[in-house]
């Protein structure tokens, strides 16, 4: 039977996601819905999925229960880290080094459109701080 996810799964999700990562479903379903029969870790991505594809529209376009602002902002920063974390490993992988790192942001597009950066450090699985930053649209 399907159920929709509560609040607090959603914050358990959003929480492993900032600590393991996206590609990692496995050990997100380890991590945070162990005892949780009925979340199969292609629940848990779909979750995702669906989430950050939430954050990205207005709050008039959502549909079903209200998801928490203060949750989807973590979801978009989660998101957009380790986008940029994927990328940079393939990078790394396939040896193709360019000069200046990719930008999430094109500064004169959000200037524009009057939206806020708000600078962030996260740190890494080897526990280096990495500087980014979110935009609030």
């Amino acid at each position: 039977i399907w159920r929709p996810f509560s609040i607090s799964e959603v914050e358990a999700l959003v929480q492993a996601v900032e600590e393991i990562g996206t590609g990692r479903w496995r050990d997100v379903k380890l991590r945070a819905f162990e005892s949780a029969d009925h979340r199969t870790y292609v629940n848990l991505k779909d979750k995702w999925k669906t989430l950050v594809h939430t954050a990205k529209i207005s709050p008039q376009q959502r549909r079903g229960d209200p998801v928490p602002q203060e949750l989807l902002d973590r979801v978009l920063v989660s998101h957009a880290y380790w986008a940029q974390h994927q990328a940079k490993k393939q990078q790394s992988k396939h040896h193709h080094h360019r000069h200046g790192t990719p930008s999430i942001t094109d500064t004169t597009e959000a200037d524009r459109k009057g939206v806020a950066r708000v600078p962030i450090v996260l740190n890494d699985e080897d526990g280096k701080k990495a500087n980014t930053q979110i935009l609030l649209i």
